[in-house]
């Protein structure tokens, strides 16, 4: 009996110094930090740029994304420069500067003892007889409530390969500023073949909801587009108003905010397919991407 269980230990131990020695040969590369950008141009004359170096692999969470203070960082449009980004007490490089529609704007940061990183994007045209209002309503029997179906409808620019993104927002009123502001963004679903959805946000029985929609223009090219959208939300107060966005957006931006979103909803799990985000900058990491947001309030 004796014997048998000195076997077993025997054997115990020995699996388990093979563990021990098959995990120390495990060797993780080392991969050195790059520099990393972030700047996403949107609304507003200010342009604002994070410069950072990444987190290199293996490496100590305290060290990671230290900001690059002393870079070289120029603003391009059209290919001729218009100033120096200034670094500014927020830890990002700015510029001060109305950019145009249709034109191609590009940066170049030099970083000294790395080298330069750059990258380009074009302002995209908004879209053209933008409107949207409530047309119909249907009824969600689990609640016992009536919610608005909203029609959005805009004209597609034939001249260009254009993408698109459509969310909507609860705007509350404030009685004493007199004015409206935001609450919370809002799920919607629709049937439109010309959608494309963000991944999966909340479900409202056998629909599927979502936040955030992208079109683009390959089928359908300078025409007129129209999407009903049902919204999975009521008012709450007699002045409260939905608001509808409508970006314009270039095939960079698309990219970047479709893998992003798929990154963070990953995010968490160990095992879940691996999502790479989309990145444009050239001899290092991040975005430099444009957008045009139109917004649009709908009264209840």
């Amino acid at each position: 009996m004796y014997k048998y269980f000195f076997v077993t230990l025997l054997a115990i131990s020995f699996y388990a110094c093979q563990k021990e020695d098959f995990v120390k040969k495990i060797d993780m590369p080392v991969i050195a930090p790059k520099p990393t950008i972030n700047c996403l141009i949107g609304e507003g004359n200010i342009i604002e740029l994070t410069l950072s170096w990444s987190a290199g692999v293996p490496n100590n969470i305290l060290d990671e994304f230290e900001v690059i203070t002393n870079a070289t960082v120029c603003f391009y449009e059209n290919n001729v420069l218009i100033d120096t980004l200034d670094f500014n007490v927020n830890n990002k490089y700015s510029i001060d500067y109305a950019i145009q529609p249709g034109n191609t704007y590009s940066i170049k940061a030099n970083v000294p003892g790395y080298g330069v990183l750059s990258a380009s994007d074009y302002y995209p045209a908004p879209a053209e007889n933008f409107t949207a209002s409530i047309v119909d309503s249907f009824f969600h029997t689990g609640i016992n409530v009536f919610f608005p179906v909203i029609r959005l409808s805009f004209d597609d620019d034939i001249n260009d390969n254009n993408y698109y993104s459509v969310s909507f927002n609860r705007m509350a009123f404030d009685t004493v500023t007199m004015s409206y502001y935001y609450t919370h963004s809002i799920c919607a679903s629709s049937t439109s073949p010309l959608l494309s959805s963000y991944p999966y946000s909340d479900e409202f029985g056998s629909e599927m909801c979502y936040k955030e929609f992208q079109i683009d223009d390959y089928d359908y090219n300078g025409q007129s587009i129209i999407i009903d959208f049902k919204i999975w939300s009521s008012s709450s107060s007699p002045n409260d108003s939905f608001y509808i966005n409508l970006g314009s957006t270039t095939e960079v931006y698309q990219l970047y905010s479709t893998t992003y979103s798929t990154y963070m909803q990953a995010a968490g799990n160990p095992f879940a397919e691996p999502v790479q985000v989309y990145g444009n900058i050239e001899n290092g990491y991040g975005i430099f991407a444009i957008f045009k947001k139109q917004s649009m309030a709908i009264p209840f």
